[in-house]
């Protein structure tokens, strides 16, 4: 049909339900009143990263969390019974103004468990869900990078929380001793952060770092451990 996406772009840009709805997953923000319904979603290309933004490193980049965000089904109007489409993203007082179907918004929300989905474009700010959170970039980010940065989030959350429960028991069993890092474990940290830094994402100069130092009770286990470059591992004894 013309005006038709190749089958490969189409492929690599949108996913649909499995019931036949061919509702995408990806929603682009696009003003609801421009869209031409013809018994069936429209077929929307997901926000890849916006044109003319300068990509800042990713260690620059800033990801903010909408805790006020979240979807609404909104009251029914005349237009939302002929389109189908009254549920929509809130934040505070303020609505965004795309409107979604019921299957959208089940799409949106079945990917957003794996991968960030793009809702909404406000200027140059995007707003992205993903893992039951909104997060706000003014970057220009693609999905990829969103996913990278809440991850890190939850990776350095649960490094604290590990040094908590680590300082917990060593203050119960008393301070161990430091000894080597035996080659098994070291292996098995390797493996578990990619072999790169955890903080800057290097691969320059590793070394196997204690998350709650010896000194303080840390324990030489897989759950204490990870891979530092000499860098980061000055800047975090400096810190200590």
């Amino acid at each position: 049909m013309p005006g038709e996406p190749p089958a490969r772009e189409l492929a690599e840009q949108n996913r649909w339900l499995g019931d036949g709805s061919r509702a995408p997953i990806a929603i682009w923000s696009v003003p609801a009143a421009s869209v031409v319904s013809a018994g069936r979603a429209p077929r929307v290309a997901p926000c890849l990263g916006l044109k003319g933004v300068v990509k800042m490193p990713i260690w620059f980049r800033m990801l903010r969390t909408d805790n006020k965000a979240q979807l609404v089904k909104l009251p029914w109007t005349l237009s939302r019974v002929l389109s189908g489409r009254r549920y929509a993203v809130q934040s505070g007082r303020k609505t965004m103004e795309l409107r979604w179907s019921k299957a959208q918004m089940g799409a949106a929300q079945t990917a957003q468990a794996t991968e960030p989905v793009h809702v909404w474009l406000d200027g140059r700010r995007n707003l992205w869900l993903f893992s039951d959170c909104f997060y706000w970039d003014d970057d220009g980010l693609d999905a990829d990078d969103i996913k990278a940065l809440v991850l890190q989030r939850k990776r350095r959350l649960e490094q604290k929380v590990r040094s908590a429960r680590s300082l917990m028991r060593a203050e119960e069993d008393g301070r161990p001793t430091r000894v080597a890092v035996p080659t098994e474990l070291r292996r098995a940290v390797f493996a578990r952060d990619g072999g790169r830094c955890v903080e800057c994402d290097g691969a320059f100069d590793l070394q196997y770092d204690h998350i709650l130092p010896v000194a303080h009770g840390g324990a030489t286990t897989l759950q204490n451990l990870q891979l530092l470059c000499a860098d980061c591992n000055r800047r975090k004894s400096d810190s200590i």
